[in-house]
Parts: structure tokens; sequence; C-alpha cells
């Protein structure tokens, strides 16, 4: 009786290591394209090398869309996750609250980002209710950054979360993640794309 008493202790010593070790949304630089399908129902997309799915077994709720890029040298280096639309004023507080909460959540684990809150010099949209449009037009941009002064874990080189607009009253929130082997993921993609020239 003692024996499988053991083993259930050091499987769950195991299955709490590996939790501990796990990157953004269960998801690990260098995974392969078959290591994710078991985190994820992933599909291949138009783009080259890029996959793109509707939930994840670690999935986050304000996400409901997730693309990777997966190339077969350097597997895994690169997550988009999509926010869900959220419907906001024209003066964009349920989109700023939005963002901030989770700014605040990705600070918890990997501590303070470099923020950009600012509007285009000389844009039109200046009043408090142009702040969705501003967003729409690309004049206006709310954005956070986690990058090498951070030390981040999970093999991430960078960490990007970004405020969007849809219309005046809606937007969504996207999170992208890049790890260390994302610059040879680059050139990669890039050779692939020259090659179509």
């Amino acid at each position: 009786m003692k024996l499988p008493i053991k083993k259930l202790i050091i499987g769950t010593a195991f299955l709490m290591l590996t939790n501990a070790f796990a990157g953004p949304f269960g998801l690990n630089q260098g995974d392969s394209a078959d290591t994710l399908a078991k985190k994820g129902n992933f599909k291949p997309s138009e783009e080259p090398y890029t996959y793109i799915a509707r939930s994840l077994t670690n999935g986050h709720s304000g996400f409901d869309l997730y693309s990777v890029v997966v190339t077969p040298q350097q597997g895994l280096c690169k997550i988009n996750a999509l926010g869900k639309d959220i419907v906001t004023s024209v003066y964009g507080s349920e989109l700023t609250s939005a963002f901030n909460r989770l700014e605040q959540q990705l600070s918890e684990k990997y501590g303070k980002a470099k923020r950009y809150d600012f509007l285009r010099q000389g844009s039109i949209w200046k009043e408090p209710e142009d702040w969705t449009m501003s967003l729409l037009k690309k004049e206006r941009t709310l954005s956070s950054f986690w990058g090498e002064k951070n030390q981040l874990a999970d093999s991430l080189m960078s960490i990007s979360l970004e405020a969007k607009s849809l219309s005046n009253s809606k937007g969504y929130l996207l999170l992208s993640y890049e790890f260390n082997n994302f610059d040879d993921c680059w050139k990669v993609l890039s050779k692939k794309e020259s090659a179509n020239l």
C-alpha cells in the first residue's frame, strides 16, 4: 500500500515542477507543432509556419484566439493572443480599464513594463470624446513592453500588450510573446518569403 502512495507523491511533485517551468498559456519555447496539438486545437493558417487555435488547455478568459509561429528548426518562437471584443465608450474607459488590469497581472509576474500612452502630435482627434477614434485612426498609442531589462523568465525575449480599436465603441487587447529563439525564427520566415519572389 505504501508504494502506490509514494508513486502518487512523486507524480504530483513532478507535475508541480513541470507546471512551474511552463511558459505563457502552458506553451514553451521550442515546442513542436505535434506538442502544441496536445495543448490546443491548432490549425495551420495561410501565413507560413503559423497556427491558430480558438482555445488552449491553459488559456486565459480574456482571449478567444491564439496564433503561434512554429518553424521546423526552432519550434515555437512567438505567441499572439487576441482579446475578446470590449464594448467601450468614446472615451475608451472600459478598454483602458481592461488594459490596466491585464498590464497589472503581467507586471506581477514579469516586473514593471515600459508604458507608452500618447496622442500623435498634430492629431485632430484630441478631445476626450475622440479617444477611441484616435486609436482607430492609429494616431493614439496605448501599449506596454517588457524586454531585456526585465530579465524575463520562461525563455522570453520580449512581451508586448497593445490596445486596439475596431470602431468608436469597440476595441480589444493584443498580447504578444517572443521567445529567445525568435531571431532565428525570423531568419527562416524571411528566407521563405524571399524564396517566393
